[in-house]
């Protein structure tokens, strides 16, 4: 048998990270959890609390978006068959709509892998959704953006502003369920505007 090699050869700094200097982690979540506390009166237990409702409601919004680019690649998918049936008269051959079909299918899976940002690129281009919907999906791309990559960083303090006591709901949970609606909704309008597309393509196909 081969003689096991020490674990530590694997780490730069020979521990295990969850070990490497715990008591300086610990210090670092209690001073930042009582300056938080101390601002804001928020006792222990609400804070906690809060941390969790927050986690939550990020949580439901990145569910929110991840099934609004999946619609939005269904829908750019049936924008390029519908848009190629149109512009020849309803009628396509056999062989035009196998390679029409595969280049809608390859936009699609392009689409899976890209960015949010780009799902909303490919939407604006199509007939099927109107500017009222672009313009929802740009608001909805813009909070997630705030959401995953800034919310956290820099100043924090209007997160927990003015919430003294357990009564008070603080500006960031509010905010958080403001997106988690708008997405929620756009993510129900999306999934009918796929559902009525799929029912059109079953008719011409």
């Amino acid at each position: 048998m081969p003689q096991q090699r020490p674990f530590g050869r694997f780490w730069p700094c020979g521990k295990r990270p969850s070990a490497a200097r715990p008591e300086k982690r610990r210090a670092l979540e209690h001073s930042n959890t009582h300056d938080l506390r101390k601002k804001t009166a928020i006792n222990s237990a609400y804070y906690y609390y809060l941390m969790q409702k927050e986690n939550e409601l990020v949580g439901i919004i990145v569910k929110n978006v991840q099934n609004i680019e999946i619609d939005l690649s269904y829908i750019v998918a049936y924008d390029i068959i519908f848009s190629e049936f149109k512009k020849r008269g309803g009628e396509m051959p056999t062989d035009v709509y196998e390679k029409v079909e595969a280049k809608a299918v390859g936009v699609m899976n392009a689409m899976s892998e890209s960015t949010f940002g780009y799902a909303y690129e490919q939407a604006l281009k199509t007939d099927c959704v109107n500017q009222k919907i672009c313009d929802r999906i740009g608001k909805v791309l813009d909070d997630r953006n705030f959401v995953i990559h800034k919310m956290y960083r820099g100043d924090t303090s209007w997160m927990y502003e003015n919430n003294e006591n357990e009564k008070t709901i603080p500006p960031v949970v509010k905010y958080l369920t403001k997106v988690v609606n708008e997405s929620q909704n756009l993510s129900r309008s999306l999934s009918k505007i796929r559902t009525n597309l799929e029912k059109e393509y079953n008719n011409i196909t």
